[in-house]
Formats: structure tokens, C-alpha cells, sequence
């Protein structure tokens, strides 16, 4: 199964992902670790390694 990452302000991420949401995503991907911000990713970039798909918002990753 692809590995996806979850990139977004984390205060956001229920509203944007509610847990429905994210049982549904779970069946087609595997979420790897917890949700990131984007300065996080740009903090450091190896938060992405080996992750092939990003589930993102707007403001994501500037």
C-alpha cells in the first residue's frame, strides 16, 4: 500500500479530516506518523522520506 502524509496546520486537521474521513483514507493508504505543519517539512525535509502521496489543505506548505 502507497504511504501518505498528512501536511497541514495541525489544529485544522479534524475539521479538514474528521476521523470518518480518515478511517476511509486508512483503507487506501497507509498514514505514516503523526500530522505535520509545513515549516515542520521545511524544518526538516526527511518528514517526507519514502512518503509517495501528501494529504494536504490550503496554506499546507507554502
Amino acid at each position: 500500500m502507497k504511504k501518505a502524509r498528512i501536511v497541514m496546520q495541525k489544529q485544522l486537521v479534524n475539521q479538514v479530516y474528521p476521523p470518518f474521513i480518515i478511517d476511509e483514507i486508512n483503507q487506501l493508504v497507509d498514514i505514516v506518523g503523526e500530522p505535520v505543519s509545513g515549516e515542520d517539512v521545511t524544518a526538516d525535509p526527511s518528514l517526507l522520506e519514502d512518503v509517495e502521496i501528501v494529504l494536504s489543505s490550503w496554506g499546507g506548505r507554502n
